[in-house]
């Protein structure tokens, strides 16, 4: 039930601001957070922030919706586009997933579902000390992580993100690319028209 709920907060959320359609770019997918088959015939790219209300409508219909309605035939890559500037402690929750990317890359996917999960709990005071929390109960090492947090080790792989991500005409967030091609919706019948176009012409069935 909560899912379905998120499903819909996002159609009605996230509609409000889509992203306008343009050609094929070329994202880097190196050293991304991704899950799907590393040779799936489409890859779907999410530039997203962990404070964002919308990125968290939209997590269902990227963890669960379209993986299902597209079985082992989509790549879901996760890229940092913090919107700092409305979003105080997004940044640092950017930094803390990279670190625990950095320390086990299947562990970042139930970060990523941990943070949109506890949204409402998290805030710029308690976020290290709850990051810290999740890692020792789900085997990461609380030490290294914390350490990692606080150097700031992975900042310049979020500020490349960032950079690329505007580059590629990212406004808001979430904003997501089929194959390089910026959607124009983020809403769950107008991703699954663009995938299955992009499977059609790749002849995937």
């Amino acid at each position: 039930m909560k899912v379905l709920l998120l499903v819909l907060a996002c159609l009605a959320l996230c509609a409000q601001t889509p992203p306008e359609e343009g050609p094929p770019v070329k994202l880097n997918l190196e050293n991304q957070p991704s899950f799907g088959p590393a040779n799936a015939s489409v890859t779907v790219v999410e530039f997203g922030d962990f404070e964002c209300p919308s990125c968290r409508a939209e997590w269902p219909v990227i963890r669960q919706l379209l993986p299902d309605l597209f079985p082992n035939k989509l790549r879901i890559v996760f890229k940092d586009y913090p919107l700092e500037s409305i979003h105080p402690w997004a940044r640092a929750a950017s930094i803390a997933a990279r670190c625990v990317f950095r320390q086990n890359p299947q562990a970042f996917w139930k970060f990523y579902d941990w943070d949109y999960n506890n949204q409402d709990d998290l805030n710029g005071e308690n976020l290290k000390s709850k990051v810290l929390g999740w890692a020792a109960s789900n085997g990461l090492s609380s030490a290294q992580l914390e350490t990692c947090i606080d150097t700031k080790a992975t900042d310049a792989e979020v500020q490349a993100n960032i950079n690329e991500g505007k580059a590629a005409g990212v406004r808001g967030t979430p904003t997501l690319f089929v194959n390089g091609k910026k959607s124009a919706t983020v809403q769950p019948a107008g991703l699954q028209e663009m995938i299955q176009k992009e499977l059609d012409a790749h002849g995937a069935r």
